[in-house]
């Protein structure tokens, strides 16, 4: 089941009145203190139906094989997009000026002259066009956005046990990168695989044991790895997003 993702992410920023009492914002933090239960209260029984078969459902390798390998409904240039980025992505320029042409002809039919209906048709698709590059634009902010956090974060992972951001800043990093970047990641292999509501939420809870549960060396490098995988799958993403908005400027320079 994916969630209704926004094209431009907010970042989660902690709010003091949802936290256990004692927490300092401004104190620094080191990463490594950020991979426990504790940091984020939740209950360890939550997560004890886990099984071994539920952790493979979440291996790295699997996310890589779920945004790269051939296959899925929400396939553009051979990377798979969430639902929500595919919709709002024009894959085809010239099939899409076409289809908005063809479908406002038929919705005017026979009830105007053939001049009215014309103008209207050429219209309709320099609207749609617009919409698209608003939206694809939006997108490219966005990616530009989690870009960021992701590469902040991954420098903090790389000396785990040194502080150089405050409590409120290791917050609002890494409670960004796992609600947008991994479970973005873990929606677009969901819609990949078919999988059920019952076989997400396990995914989901596989993932969330993964990240913070077992010795803290093993956390870490699941972090790292998943944090790369969507340090590259942005970049993708960004490319081929950029090439496609490229060519609906061009669409609507011709209009």
């Amino acid at each position: 089941m994916s969630a209704k993702r926004a094209l431009v992410p907010q970042s989660h920023e902690p709010s003091p009145e949802g936290l256990r009492p004692g927490i300092d914002l401004s104190r620094m933090n080191a990463f490594g203190r950020s991979v426990s239960l504790e940091y984020y209260d939740i209950s360890p029984e939550t997560l004890n139906e886990v099984t071994e078969e539920d952790f493979q459902l979440v291996e790295v390798a699997s996310f890589f094989n779920a945004i790269y390998t051939s296959g899925g409904d929400f396939k553009v240039d051979g990377l798979s997009f969430n639902e929500d980025e595919y919709t709002a992505m024009v894959r085809s320029p010239r099939y899409f000026g076409r289809s908005i042409i063809a479908k406002t002809y038929s919705a005017r039919g026979q009830d105007t002259s053939p001049e009215r209906r014309a103008d209207a048709a050429e219209r309709s698709a320099v609207h749609g066009f617009e919409s698209k590059e608003k939206k694809m634009t939006l997108m490219l902010v966005g990616l530009g956005r989690e870009k960021e956090w992701l590469e902040k974060l991954y420098k903090e992972m790389k000396a785990p046990k040194y502080a150089h951001h405050t409590e409120g800043e290791v917050r609002t990093l890494v409670t960004s990168v796992w609600q947008l970047s991994f479970m973005n990641m873990l929606d677009v292999m969901s819609a990949k695989n078919n999988w059920d509501d019952s076989t997400h939420q396990r995914a989901e809870k596989a993932m969330t044991k993964r990240l913070l549960l077992g010795p803290q060396r093993d956390k870490v490098k699941y972090w790292q790895d998943l944090t790369r995988l969507a340090i590259r799958y942005n970049k993708n993403k960004h490319s081929i997003i950029g090439s496609h908005l490229g060519q609906v400027r061009k669409e609507l320079e011709k209009k």
